[in-house]
């Protein structure tokens, strides 16, 4: 691959209410009953990958988030 990969993400966080429900007999049974830690909800989101991506809703202000230095 060489050199950086960088994405930039925008995303608006907000919490949730939630409710959980397993069927007994299913992977997951043994969260029956549990509450969750914290739930929450990503909305108007969109990522971008690579060094010459450029979007109209990128702007100065957006964190540009380092994954990969090669």
């Amino acid at each position: 691959m060489g050199g950086s990969l960088f994405a930039v993400l925008r995303v608006r966080p907000h919490g949730l209410r939630t409710r959980w429900s397993f069927a007994p007999g299913g992977p997951l049974a043994y969260l029956t009953g549990r509450k969750p830690l914290a739930s929450t909800g990503l909305t108007d989101m969109a990522i971008s990958f690579g060094l010459r991506t450029k979007r109209s809703w990128v702007s100065r202000e957006r964190r540009l988030v380092r994954l990969y230095d090669g």
